[in-house]
């Protein structure tokens, strides 16, 4: 439920945002948070990915020695990708609101070094609420009176980046305590950085085209059509929210008892089935009225912009479930990064056209078709998948009858039924 927490908080301080920030600084936000947020998921260098089901095997001295790892190649990314990230805002972002783009795409990067993988892997609720959830809330909180007192909302991203520093250099200090890597800390960077680079590849292709929407949208389109799609793609994001609650929720449970994993991954598939088909009857029937609410008549959405992205809901909730729950557990993520290739290769010129020939709906459809091949792919790969696993793992189905002899050595009339193990076995 945290996660929802975080939810109501974006929509506390999101229509302040809309109000004082005008078209060109919503838009600014918009392209600074989805700038920001592509660079966190190269900084994440996919730990948020690969990481929590790592974890959940090793031993505690072996977590500590795994987080310092990451954070040494995570941290390393960081201020490699820090100098083109703030080129490419301040590029890309409308005049006179640069410094607002800015501070918004510092505050999403920081992102790429969260601890929540580690907390989700280690199965602690509490990581999450206290050096995530609350440090948020609390520059939330400060931030509302001070945006509506100085009408200037830059505070917000300000204070945003500063909380999100401080609890996570906080909880590496205190809740982990960084250990000395083995073989040394540069040959901990190299080999970091190579072994994890398949899983950093499927995440940075997976966001080209989802997170980094907006930025695409931004440098095709008008600033009154990038404003549209960002209020549909606000009221996107905060949904997803229950999605990624869902997914964390749940893979830490599904790999946890072997025996019943092939069951579990069936519960997850369908619980996310579930949640998704709620997003898009909610985007597509409440979508239009909640932007117009939220963000005011000038910012809002049209209807079909928000079914194209309920669409688009219903595809990432199902192969969320399919990626992280199916096929990362049974060791196939270079599907997964196939998929997300795909979608990447699909979705990043489908959403530059659209944008720039038919606005925020066409941006909308590329979101939604690129999705959508990405689930396709990944339920053709997890249904071999899960079939090959299912039979692997499956129970033996031979019976054989043994004898025994008595004392005499003649045989015995005592028949003891045992199952005979597979040669596969």
């Amino acid at each position: 439920m945290l996660p929802f927490l975080g939810m109501a908080a974006s929509l506390i301080i999101l229509p302040i945002l809309a109000r004082t920030a005008g078209t060109d600084g919503w838009v600014a936000l918009a392209i600074g948070q989805s700038a920001g947020g592509l660079c966190a998921l190269i900084v994440s260098y996919g730990w948020n990915v690969a990481g929590p089901a790592r974890i959940a095997r090793l031993t505690d001295c072996e977590r500590r020695e795994a987080f310092s790892r990451s954070l040494l190649v995570r941290g390393s990314v960081f201020v490699a990708v820090m100098p083109v990230l703030i080129a490419v805002v301040t590029n890309v972002s409308p005049s006179e609101t640069t410094l607002l783009a800015l501070t918004m795409a510092i505050a999403a990067a920081l992102g790429g070094l969260s601890p929540n993988w580690y907390a989700i892997g280690v199965g602690r609720a509490s990581y999450v609420a206290m050096y995530d959830l609350v440090p948020r809330l609390a520059a939330t909180a400060v931030a509302f009176p001070i945006i509506a007192f100085t009408r200037n909302p830059v505070w917000y991203p300000a204070l945003l980046s500063l909380a999100i520093a401080l609890s996570y250099i906080l909880f590496s200090l205190v809740v982990v305590r960084p250990t000395s890597i083995s073989g040394g800390w540069r040959d901990g960077l190299i080999e970091g950085l190579r072994d994890d680079l398949m899983a950093a590849c499927t995440v940075v292709t997976g966001g080209a085209y989802s997170t980094g929407t907006l930025l695409i949208v931004g440098a095709a389109a008008s600033v009154k059509e990038s404003a549209s799609a960002t209020s549909a793609d606000r009221v996107f994001r905060v949904c997803l929210q229950a999605v990624a609650a869902l997914s964390n929720a749940l893979v830490a449970w599904v790999i946890k008892v072997p025996a019943l994993r092939n069951r579990r991954m069936i519960i997850s598939l369908g619980l996310h089935s579930l949640v998704g088909v709620f997003g898009l009857a909610f985007l597509s029937i409440a979508g239009p009225a909640v932007t117009t609410l939220l963000f005011g008549e000038t910012l809002s959405a049209s209807r079909p912009v928000t079914t194209l992205y309920g669409i688009a809901f219903l595809a990432i909730s199902v192969n969320t479930s399919l990626g992280m729950h199916i096929l990362v557990p049974t060791g196939h993520i270079r599907v997964v990064l196939g998929s997300t290739l795909a979608g990447a290769v699909i979705g990043v010129p489908l959403i530059f056209w659209g944008a720039l020939s038919l606005g925020a709906f066409g941006a909308a459809i590329g979101i939604a078709f690129s999705e959508v091949a990405v689930t396709a792919i990944q339920a053709v790969a997890a249904a071999r998948a899960f079939g090959r696993y299912r039979i692997r793992r499956g129970p033996v189905r031979k019976w054989v009858q043994s004898g025994g002899s008595s004392d005499d050595g003649t045989s015995s009339r005592a028949r003891v039924w045992h199952r005979e193990p597979r040669r596969s076995d």
